[in-house]
């Protein structure tokens, strides 16, 4: 069985299919690359609702797929390795 994709995963995922830097998406959502950095490595899990809006909102995802309760259309079609 594999493992289910962390934030951090779900959120480089999206960024890479939408061909952003981290760059990119940290100025999108208002936070600072460095934030953005340690969140997609898994280095910072304490993350304030705002930002996981601004998140959902700058990648077309929901919250609920960010957060791992629920499976993205895109990931049903192309299953992670």
């Amino acid at each position: 069985m594999t493992r289910p994709l962390t934030i951090g995963q779900r959120i480089t995922a999206k960024r890479e299919a939408r061909g952003l830097s981290q760059q990119a998406l940290a100025d999108r959502c208002g936070i600072k690359t460095q934030n953005l950095n340690r969140v997609e490595r898994d280095k910072r899990l304490n993350i304030r609702s705002d930002t996981i809006i601004a998140l959902c909102r700058a990648l077309g995802c929901s919250s609920d797929y960010l957060l791992g309760l629920d499976v993205d259309e895109e990931d049903e079609e192309h299953p992670a390795a």
